[in-house]
């Protein structure tokens, strides 16, 4: 009986010593579990997509808006000289000095293209020769094309370089703006007088010019056709 009754004290300690070695130190362990856990909260953050940007504010939006372009024509209002160079002498152009204006409609996707032109003597650029030819309300299309019927076009022989006789024709233009400075394309119809022939095959090309420009600073020679 003695015996037993000093096992149940050895029992005893034995076990509460087992238990403090399993459990170690409790508040070194629990230290050591929240550093893993404050790890694992780094790693999951490092490995989340980035945030997403804050959205800018309306007004901001607003102003980005208001600073677009209204329209895509290219402003081609200004001074202008234009050649026609014709299918039976194509390097001898008839040349008019005038303006291009230019008009966007409502969206400013296509506008209305007026042509106010003087012909220049052919013996010397730097004096008008005749009557103005004038053309307006030419519908411009969202591709910058446009085709306009000039109807009876008549001319002084002054400013024919070919012949010298006097012009009289059908004219009609099938052209394009090609930039700001640049309008061009083809001349179609009949000519009548001096001879008759068909204009097919026929171009035109205008360029800018200053405001008042000096014959001598004239383009020479011209283009006569789209690039």
């Amino acid at each position: 009986m003695q015996t037993s009754a000093l096992a149940y004290p050895v029992a005893l300690a034995l076990s509460l010593s087992m238990f403090a070695a399993g459990c170690g130190d409790p508040a070194g362990r629990f230290q050591e579990f929240t550093a893993r856990a404050a790890d694992a909260g780094a790693i999951a953050r490092a490995d989340a997509p980035p945030a997403s940007p804050p959205a800018p504010p309306a007004d901001a939006m607003v102003g980005a808006e208001s600073d677009a372009p209204t329209s895509r024509l290219p402003s081609v209002s200004g001074p202008v000289l234009l050649a026609v160079s014709v299918i039976i002498s194509p390097d001898t152009p008839l040349l008019f000095l005038g303006r291009a204006d230019l008009s966007p409609n409502p969206g400013g996707r296509t506008g209305i293209l007026s042509l106010h032109l003087s012909p220049l003597r052919a013996s010397d650029r730097g004096v008008l020769a005749g009557a103005d030819l004038v053309v307006e309300g030419i519908q411009v299309g969202e591709d910058l094309r446009f085709s306009a019927d000039l109807g009876q076009v008549s001319l002084i022989g002054e400013a024919n370089p070919i012949s010298g006789g006097n012009i009289a024709a059908h004219l009609m233009l099938d052209g394009r703006i090609v930039s700001p400075d640049s309008i061009c394309g083809n001349v179609l119809g009949m000519a009548m007088e001096p001879v008759s022939f068909d204009l097919a095959g026929s171009t035109f090309a205008s360029t800018r010019v200053t405001e008042g420009v000096a014959p001598a600073s004239l383009p020479n020679p011209p283009p006569l056709a789209c690039p």
